[in-house]
């Protein structure tokens, strides 16, 4: 994952993401946060600085949340 997504998902105090996957969909990188709490910092967090995956590997990239 490009850095600054790694980055954007260590948003806030409480640290509610737990684990993370990653996986190639549809021609898309798709960012999987596995969490038991509300994720939407991170992940707002996250797509701010999907752009930049876009120009450094030329795919879009979506963040999902997968509950545990």
């Amino acid at each position: 994952m490009h850095r600054y997504a790694a980055a954007g998902l260590d948003r806030g105090y409480e640290q509610p993401v737990e684990q993370t996957g990653c996986r190639l969909r549809n021609s898309a990188i798709v960012v999987l946060l596995r969490s038991s709490r509300d994720t939407d910092l991170q992940q707002w967090a996250a797509e701010r600085v999907a752009q930049a995956v876009v120009e450094t590997r030329g795919l879009p990239l979506n963040v999902a949340r997968a509950r545990l």
